[in-house]
């Protein structure tokens, strides 16, 4: 009797330990004690807080800098944004109303210009980075939690996408905030889920709101709704799904989304056959290069090492590992979805970012198990590539040009010339007593609009010629009629007078403006009375 007595003293610590390992095995908290501890790499050992946040800071002031020196204006997607600002709805033709909503703000505050235009999307990446920090300290409960965190945000702000995009403001940039909240939210949730005095549903509510948000930023925040159906069917309590949970969630989303819904209603859903049209369904190829071209994409949004290093993690042994295994539901099955669209017909390199905030949490996250440290260590050669594309992107956008390296088609192109088009456009219109501009695509439309702002000229657009197409936004807000005020303008892109019902005079003038090694932006101008 008193040998088992003195055995259960024994054993009984380790007992605990092996309970409470079991424990936190379920809900993704792990110990670093001793040998591990002792293992963790240089990310771990001199990254403090303090220095973590100099560094995320840091980044977002010569991102803003870069912004500010740049002589590149803004892109057709940034004008027609900053015009919605002009003129707020609840939504409008080819995108939630978001992005309008604080354009239009930061207009009302400042000061219309190229960089007021875009300083907001170094802000939001730098707020993006800081709530996933903060959504690292759920995913583990052992004091590695705030490391991961702080991991998370340096490879966010990384990103050569979150480089690019910190540049051009995008609604992608608007989105992803509310995105990485949603998944802080429900991170959240699901350590409380079963304490007493739980914040569950709160928790729960407060992410589907962020994603109504993020919805109202770009529809694309409405993918997170299935992936939390996967997270909680397969990864949560298997023998109930939380029907209370989700219930509070999608309510959430309904409420905070309503806006742009009470928009569509009021207009068709002309937004949905825009999307239909974006999508080109209709022509469908069946391409496994189109396929393959936005694999390859990835490889350069993310960073060749972290991607490559993301998609060999071990995801069904990674799913049993608590929260750290449901991250996977925020990412793969967005990917999944936009390599289905791109075989079927295209896809853009940035039609998975809301697969992004996950994706770092993972990578981050798995960094800093015990069993992971060959991913410990590849995080540091992965920041450090990142960085060094990311710092060569901001240079380049700062100086307006790629220099020696400048290739003869130039990506910079779409962004140059715009200027000195509108400069000639408004002295002709003032030497014929011209009332109407006629653009002849969505281009020079937003950037007439853009650069002529404040000289009051009526900016049209002809109606489509296809009568099954939805047109565009200004064809929709400013078409060209007979009734519209004359004398017209016509800019069209070409030397042949434009087809529309009018006696053209001309042509006034020519120009081409050289916006790239072999090409140019050539112009006509032409006159009805």
């Amino acid at each position: 009797m008193r040998i088992q007595v003195v055995m259960m003293r024994n054993f009984m610590p380790l007992l605990q330990q092996g309970r409470i390992a079991k424990v936190n095995s379920e809900f993704g908290m792990h110990d670093l004690s001793g040998k591990t501890q002792a293992a963790q790499p240089f990310l771990q050992r001199y990254l403090s807080a303090r220095v973590v946040l100099g560094i995320l800071v840091g980044i977002t002031g010569l991102r803003l800098y870069a912004i500010a020196a740049s002589p590149l204006g803004p892109g057709v997607d940034e004008a027609q944004y900053w015009l919605w600002g002009q003129d707020l709805q609840l939504g409008y033709y080819s995108k939630p109303p978001l992005i309008a909503w604080l354009l239009g703000m930061v207009d009302m505050l400042f000061w219309q210009s190229a960089f007021t235009l875009r300083a907001s999307g170094p802000i939001l990446h730098f707020i993006t980075s800081l709530i996933l920090w903060q959504a690292g300290t759920h995913l583990t409960k052992d004091g590695s939690g705030d490391m991961c965190g702080r991991i998370a945000a340096l490879l966010w702000l990384s990103l050569p996408a979150i480089g690019l995009g910190s540049f051009v403001m995008s609604t992608d940039s608007v989105m992803l905030p509310f995105w990485a909240g949603a998944l802080y939210f429900v991170l959240a949730a699901h350590q409380t889920y079963g304490q007493s005095h739980s914040p569950y549903l709160f928790y729960m509510a407060a992410g589907g709101i962020a994603i109504g948000i993020a919805s109202l930023a770009k529809y694309a925040g409405l993918y997170f709704i299935p992936c939390l159906l996967l997270f909680l069917l397969i990864f949560g309590d298997r023998s109930r799904p939380r029907l209370k949970g989700l219930g509070v969630f999608l309510a959430g989303v309904v409420l905070a989304s309503s806006p742009t819904w009470v928009w569509n209603l009021s207009n068709e859903f002309v937004t949905l056959f825009h999307l239909s049209e974006n999508a080109n369904l209709e022509k469908q190829s069946y391409s496994f290069a189109s396929l393959g071209a936005f694999l390859l994409s990835q490889f350069a949004v993310l960073g060749p090492v972290s991607f490559a290093t993301l998609i060999t993690l071990p995801i069904i042994r990674n799913m049993r590992i608590g929260l750290l295994g449901g991250l996977h539901f925020f990412i793969w099955p967005i990917i999944a979805a936009i390599c289905l669209q791109a075989f079927l017909s295209e896809a853009n390199a940035n039609w998975a970012a809301a697969s992004y905030p996950a994706a770092a949490l993972l990578l981050a996250a798995t960094a800093t198990q015990p069993l992971s440290n060959w991913l410990a260590r590849l995080m540091l050669p992965a920041l450090v590539i990142n960085l060094f594309i990311t710092a060569c992107l901001g240079v380049i956008l700062a100086a307006g040009s790629f220099g020696v390296l400048t290739p003869k088609s130039d990506p910079l192109r779409r962004l140059r010339g715009w200027d000195a088009m509108a400069e000639k456009t408004s002295a002709l219109a003032a030497q014929t007593g011209a009332r109407t501009l006629i653009a002849y695509s969505r281009a020079s439309a937003a950037l007439l609009h853009w650069h002529l702002a404040d000289k009051g000229y009526y900016i049209a657009l002809p109606l489509p010629a296809n009568a099954r197409s939805q047109g565009n936004h200004y064809q929709r807000s400013y078409p060209l009629n007979l009734n519209s005020p004359r004398p017209w303008l016509a800019v069209n892109e070409g030397a042949m007078p434009p087809k529309y019902p009018a006696e053209w005079q001309g042509p006034l003038a020519k120009t081409s403006i050289k916006i790239s090694p072999r090409r140019t932006r050539d112009n006509s101008y032409w006159l009805a009375r």
